[in-house]
């Protein structure tokens, strides 16, 4: 919700509308006005890197389930034939010899 946010600057859960408010008040404080630009660098730079963070995160936990899970007969033939010249027929055989039970 936080990345989708900071995409489309719409609000779509709490934490994301604390902020948005948050940075209406800021922008529209007399005290803070002067400030503004510094808050915003701040801002985008903890933005970018919990971006990072999270698209860090995301990559590791897509891996790992990928290990845990294996890929299905099919996408791996699909992944076969097109990574390769090989047919579907030959794909399959030399899946059927490689992971025959």
């Amino acid at each position: 919700m936080f990345l989708k946010y900071v995409a489309t600057n719409i609000p779509t859960s709490v934490f994301t509308q604390k902020i948005a408010d948050d940075i209406v008040i800021l922008k529209n404080s007399a005290l803070k006005g002067g400030k503004y630009m510094f808050y915003e660098i701040e801002f985008n730079a903890k933005l970018a890197e919990a971006a990072k963070k999270a698209r860090a995160k995301g990559i590791a936990e897509g891996r790992t389930e990928g290990r845990a899970e294996g890929y299905t007969k099919e996408e791996t033939l699909t992944a076969v034939t097109h990574l390769t010249s090989s047919t579907v027929e030959e794909a399959e055989a030399l899946y059927d010899k490689l992971f025959a039970k």
